[in-house]
Formats: C-alpha cells, structure tokens, sequence
C-alpha cells in the first residue's frame, strides 16, 4: 500500500471524520464544504552507503475546507487523531494554520505532518 493510500485510509475509516469528502489534491466537481484534501508539500528520503534503505519521510499537508472557522477547526483535531493514530504512517505533526481561499471562498484550515514510511 502506498502512502497516499495509507493516508486515505486512516482519514476515511476515522470516526470523527465519516462522511467527508477526501481527496488528493483538489476538490472533486460535485464536492460540497466541508471536504478535505491532502497533498505531498516536500520530504527526502534515506540513504545510505548502500543505496536507498527504503524509509522515506514525506511530508503531507491535509486541508479542510469549510464555509466557516468553527467548522473547519473542528475537523482539525480529528483529522490529527486520525494521522497519529495511523502506526504505519509514523506521522509527527509539524505545523498549523487556516485562512481564507479565494478561488473556492471558502475558510481552510490547514495542518502538516512528517511522515515516516516504509515503501
């Protein structure tokens, strides 16, 4: 299984967050707020004298979108429960924050993760 996923999985299959939308990337055509939507922001992978060892260390950001800052904060602790909770990701939550998004208009609450996989 992939770290995407991995990551799909933990989320969709987590009780706090049933019925949402998941999806990489972006959003799909028919998906309604609140949605959640993840994407690989950066990582490397290790190395070693004998060449690639097989762990990598993305680092994944999960967004929810909502139409307001309450509800979009509300997904954020699942949504971390989910990750951490997840033993084969091996996730750490790095970072945090929310705004608004123009082109969807609609308030995102965004939060990082470093992720330790075996692929």
């Amino acid at each position: 299984m992939t770290v995407e996923e991995t990551i799909y999985l933990a989320l969709s299959t987590w009780h706090g967050l049933a019925g949402l939308e998941i999806r990489p990337f972006v959003a799909g055509p028919g998906d309604t707020a609140p949605y959640i939507v993840y994407q690989q922001i950066g990582g490397q992978r290790v190395k070693s004298l004998a060449g690639d060892s097989g762990l990598a260390n993305p680092h994944f950001q999960i967004d929810v979108y909502a139409e307001d800052l309450v509800t979009a904060a509300s997904y954020k602790k699942p949504i971390r429960e989910a990750m951490l909770a997840c033993e084969p990701l091996g996730a750490v939550h790095i970072d945090e924050g929310s705004g608004y998004d123009t082109e969807t208009k609609l308030i995102r609450a965004r939060q990082d993760f470093s992720i330790w996989f075996y692929d």
